[in-house]
């Protein structure tokens, strides 16, 4: 929403955006800078609580000592839990559907529907004009996705110790699976994509629970290890799924790329479905 906010202050988006970015790096410096400072801290404060005899900063950490390489790779592969297998392959076949559209999000918004926001807002006698490019009205509608997601984990967190991780992880694998296809066919106005992408925050709704499945099966102590594994596959598999989406949008037509990005979403929920595994939330 900031990044909207920086967009409409300057006429020429080219200038705006070097705001943006120019705002973006003091943001990365800060957290770095920030990220460090407390990590010492975090780390001696640990060290003191468990009467270590010394205490080292973050700072003289070594990066890669306990890395054996690629035969821990493949061992990690070959030892992975047999119940997260339905689990792999859903999320793998989602979140590839995923990929082979997210980048293309903001150019359905602002260059094939061409959704901005212009109307005027009056409050006590006073009344104040909202006009707010493609541009920058895609920036509040992350907002307002990102709104949505906030407000959901927590309460779907809760809710699946009560139904399980199974359905609430689904739920999010669904949204995921039809949002493409309801984003390329939804109106051309301004609330239509609000009530869109306020349904796309609801796909966070199933990131706690999804990790809770993921760690589930892992032996005791090797959590890490299983779920740097899991991601490992996941994420090797999806990387030619923008180009795969980035060939369809250019050379067939937006709306196949988006819908056949449901599809493949679609049939990953339908097999997470009926082949994952329940686990006890949260144990």
């Amino acid at each position: 929403m900031l990044a909207a906010v920086l967009i409409g202050f300057h006429p020429e988006f080219t200038v705006s955006f070097q705001y943006v970015l120019a705002v973006a790096v003091v943001f990365g410096a800060l957290g770095t800078l920030v990220q460090h400072v407390l990590y010492d801290v975090d780390e001696r404060s640990s060290s003191g609580n468990q009467n270590s005899e010394s205490s080292d900063d973050a700072s003289e950490d070594t990066i890669g000592d306990s890395f054996e390489g690629i035969a821990q790779i493949k061992r990690d592969l070959r030892d992975m839990p047999d119940e997260l297998r339905p689990l792999l392959v859903g999320d793998t076949l989602v979140r590839f559907a995923n990929g082979m559209v997210y980048v293309f999000f903001v150019l359905v918004v602002t260059q094939f529907l061409e959704v901005g926001l212009h109307t005027t807002v009056s409050f006590a006698g006073f009344s104040e004009p909202i006009d707010l490019s493609p541009q920058a009205f895609f920036g509040y509608l992350l907002g307002v996705e990102m709104l949505v997601a906030l407000l959901v984990m927590a309460p779907a967190a809760k809710a699946a110790e009560y139904v399980g991780l199974k359905p609430v992880v689904a739920l999010g694998f669904a949204v995921y699976a039809i949002f493409p296809v309801v984003l390329i066919n939804a109106p051309a106005s301004a609330t239509a994509m609000v009530l869109v992408f306020a349904f796309s925050g609801l796909r966070f709704a199933g990131l706690p629970s999804h990790k809770a499945l993921i760690v589930g099966p892992a032996e005791q102590g090797a959590g890490g290890r299983v779920t740097g594994t899991y991601y490992l596959i996941r994420n090797t598999i999806v990387i030619p799924s923008a180009a795969l989406g980035g060939y369809l949008w250019e050379f067939v037509s937006p709306e196949v790329a988006f819908t056949i990005a449901a599809v493949i979403g679609v049939v990953g929920t339908g097999y997470f479905l009926l082949f994952g595994e329940e686990f006890e939330a949260y144990r």
